[in-house]
């Protein structure tokens, strides 16, 4: 039953269909790195702030 599963995955995975791939692909950047990575641009100094304050709390001695 396992193995049944994993080639079926295997195959899903593997299939020559390498536009539907491509779409996938693009849909993934546009959807989900492309505002992750503008959202940390738009909040650059806000991420800035945090790590600074982050990095004066791990090493301030009263810690």
């Amino acid at each position: 039953m396992v193995a049944s599963t994993q080639n079926t995955v295997w195959r899903r995975l593997h299939r020559d269909d390498s536009g539907e791939q491509a779409m996938e692909v693009l849909m993934i950047l546009t959807f989900g790195v492309l505002p992750m990575i503008g959202a940390a641009w738009l909040l650059e100094d806000v991420i800035r702030e945090y790590v600074t304050f982050g990095q004066i709390f791990i090493t301030s001695p009263f810690f």
